[in-house]
């Protein structure tokens, strides 16, 4: 479960519009009106409603104390050195709830219950020990392996960790509009840009910026990139002012990054000053002993949203998770226990209660083979006690995941391979797995 968000009111003039907007979204809040409370338990996120008189140069160091992400209702745009996140009264909307749900975590994703294995927990020290340096860090895995969950531990083990977390997804980003996302752009810059905006980079100045797919940067972008990271130099879009961020950066691919340096498809420079500390994570089936304690681990956070009792492993089901090839990763594990907690009719699962595709599942699948019985979503896991549109709608969910994790399964985790095959668009794949790998939301797991 999460912490709830703080609403600091000064005036009534928005507050029940942003508490109407948290109760839709699920997210539960507490609102203070005026004054500064003193940091008794922990709080997902602070929003604060200011009126004229409200002085933000006290309010914002008090409010650090919290050590939560900090958002201002406000038109202005924050200086630089800001802790705070501007979101205007007209976008509350469209962006209040989605920046809340970009900038946390659940607390389940970085559970110690989840460094088992003894790879894992030489990460988990590694983490100890380039957490408080400067060091960039190159986080190397297959897809659905957690390489965020490995970011924000290296996050949260640094001096930086009273700022939030910036994390920029390139696979999602479009090439032509990455350089303008990242760095910013003047107004006039471009055909659309109608007004001035910061950039990523600024928004993550004293804090970590983690770039997830790499991989994905067109070369322009990654020569700017490159300066960022010799020296924290950077122009705007269509500015000719140098401006300096001071961040840290941490990086991560499920690519064979040496391989694309080696073809010319990465610059080599960039990929040496980003290699300052290397983290491999390893796939589930060489570390098995994280299954279980993963799985139960995701399946009480479920449980607990559903507002059910935690349910119990059988003896024959710790068997199947046990032993079985996860080739979605992490990503695949929590889909399952997902699954389960949702369905799941008894106290204790069963077989019948895992998916199908896991079920029978007692080897890798050939390539170009896999049963209708494991790819099929059945009748079974039609929800008859949903309305149509829901109960639809949570059946192909099923069918998407199961379907994106055959296709990867069958091409040995190969998207672009997967696409070919698939008949879709590698980025459609890559975003389709990146919302697998967060849980549904995350329409469902963010909250």
């Amino acid at each position: 479960m999460y912490d709830p968000v703080l609403v600091l009111s000064y005036t009534s003039k928005l507050t029940a519009r942003i508490e109407r907007l948290f109760q839709r979204a699920g997210i539960h809040i507490e609102v203070v009106h005026g004054g500064v409370p003193s940091p008794i338990r922990p709080i997902r996120a602070i929003v604060v409603i200011p009126d004229k008189h409200t002085n933000l140069d006290l309010v914002g160091p008090a409010l650090r104390r919290w050590n939560a992400p900090l958002f201002l209702i406000s038109s202005a745009e924050p200086s630089a050195d800001t802790p705070w996140l501007s979101i205007p009264p007209q976008a509350l909307a469209t962006d209040l709830v989605a920046e809340v749900r970009r900038h946390t975590v659940p607390p389940s994703t970085t559970s110690e219950t989840v460094w088992t294995s003894p790879s894992m927990r030489t990460i988990r020290g590694t983490i100890d020990r380039i957490g408080p340096t400067q060091l960039p860090v190159l986080i190397t895995g297959e897809s659905g392996t957690g390489k965020e969950v490995i970011a924000r531990a290296i996050h949260a083990a640094s001096d930086r960790r009273s700022k939030r977390l910036v994390v920029v997804d390139c696979a999602a980003m479009s090439p032509t509009l990455m350089e303008s996302e990242l760095f910013g752009h003047l107004q006039g810059a471009f055909t659309g840009a109608a007004t001035t905006t910061r950039g990523l980079v600024r928004e993550a100045h004293h804090s970590t910026f983690f770039l997830d797919e790499i991989g994905e940067l067109p070369t322009p972008v990654q020569v700017k990139l490159l300066r960022l990271l010799q020296d924290g130099s950077y122009r705007s879009v269509g500015g000719t002012t140098v401006e300096t961020a001071n961040l840290r950066i941490i990086a991560a691919t499920n690519r064979d990054i040496e391989s694309e340096v080696a073809a010319g498809q990465f610059r080599r420079d960039l990929y040496h000053r980003l290699n300052g500390a290397r983290i491999h994570i390893p796939p589930l089936r060489e570390r098995p002993s994280d299954i279980q304690p993963l799985f139960e681990n995701y399946l009480a956070h479920y449980c607990r949203k559903a507002d059910r009792p935690v349910l119990s492993l059988s003896n024959e089901v710790s068997k199947i998770l046990n032993h079985a090839h996860w080739p979605g990763n992490v990503r695949e594990v929590v889909n399952c226990a997902h699954f389960v907690a949702s369905l799941s009719a008894g106290t204790e699962v069963q077989i019948n209660d895992l998916p199908p595709s896991l079920r029978m599942r007692g080897s890798t699948p050939k390539p170009g083979f896999l049963p209708p019985s494991q790819s099929a979503t059945p009748i079974s896991a039609i929800r008859t006690d949903l309305p149509y549109k829901e109960a639809k709608r949570t059946w192909l969910e099923i069918f998407e995941a199961q379907y994106i994790q055959a296709i990867l399964a069958r091409h040995q985790g190969n998207v672009s391979a997967a696409a070919k095959d698939a008949q879709m668009d590698r980025r459609s794949i890559q975003r389709m797995v990146k919302r697998l790998e967060s849980g549904p939301e995350t329409e469902e797991f963010d909250e």
